[in-house]
């Protein structure tokens, strides 16, 4: 093919630049036709060979990325399901010699929070009225071991509840705050609140810090190291997370872009 269009260009060049009142162009400027087209047409076939292969293999580190990103995504979520399920085992268990009619209750709440977790977030993403069901039922589980002692201030509101986000974000924060916000014999504070407007998905987890010795560093675990670990892998530049003390306050804000 390389030969026949070199023919083909040198010809062309012949005809087109060298014949001009009869006469044929020097032999020499043919034969520099020539190798020059030669050399033109197997530059441009290598040029495409090279491209195809840069592609080709562009699209197999490509496709070994997504498999890696998706096999550390699954490690996570793996991380965080016996981690779930441990502490909330936990606290059924300390309900089952204080209230067995809790206890009872309790179970049954686990089993729904069970059957979404295992049936409805298999995907990447699920719709964020799904998650925000998710999160009330958990807090009602939580609930069910808390005293009056404990004040749980929680608002969902979103424009778009089909908008999807990925699953079982939320629950390392409301995890968290059950843990360390709450106390038997002092007064405490939970306050979650969820907004989503113009797909851009806002959290405000706070939890009371019980002890002016209680530090910050105390509020993190593996829950929040696996939640930004995530949230680097999905949103890379489309979130923003802090969290920190505001007075005797520990607040957590999550800000994700949707779409």
């Amino acid at each position: 093919t390389a030969i026949v269009l070199s023919v083909f260009f040198a010809e062309l060049i012949r005809n087109t630049f060298f014949e001009w009142e009869g006469h044929r162009p020097p032999r020499h400027i043919v034969i520099s036709g020539m190798v020059f087209s030669f050399v033109f047409v197997i530059s441009i076939s290598l040029a495409i060979r090279a491209t195809g292969r840069w592609l080709k293999l562009d699209a197999e580190r490509r496709a070994l990325e997504n498999e890696n990103l998706r096999s550390e995504l699954n490690n996570l979520k793996m991380q965080l399901n016996p981690h779930f399920f441990f502490n909330t085992l936990n606290n059924i268990y300390s309900l089952i010699q204080l209230s067995p009619e809790r206890a009872m209750e309790a179970v049954h709440g686990l089993a729904r929070l069970m059957r979404y977790h295992l049936y409805e977030t298999n995907s990447e993403k699920v719709p964020v009225a799904g998650e925000v069901d998710f999160m009330k039922s958990y807090v009602s589980l939580m609930q069910l071991r808390t005293n009056a002692n404990v004040q749980v201030d929680q608002a969902f509101q979103f424009e778009h509840g089909d908008d999807e986000v990925a699953p079982l974000l939320f629950v390392p924060l409301l995890e968290n705050a059950f843990k360390h916000g709450v106390s038997s014999d002092q007064p405490s504070l939970i306050r979650i609140h969820l907004d989503e407007k113009q797909h851009v998905l806002s959290l405000v987890v706070e939890n009371s810090l019980l002890s002016s010795s209680v530090s910050v560093d105390s509020n993190k675990g593996i829950g929040l190291d696996n939640l930004q670990k995530r949230l680097q892998l999905i949103y890379p530049n489309r979130h923003r997370f802090e969290s920190g003390r505001e007075g005797d306050v520990f607040r957590v804000k999550l800000v994700i872009q949707l779409d």
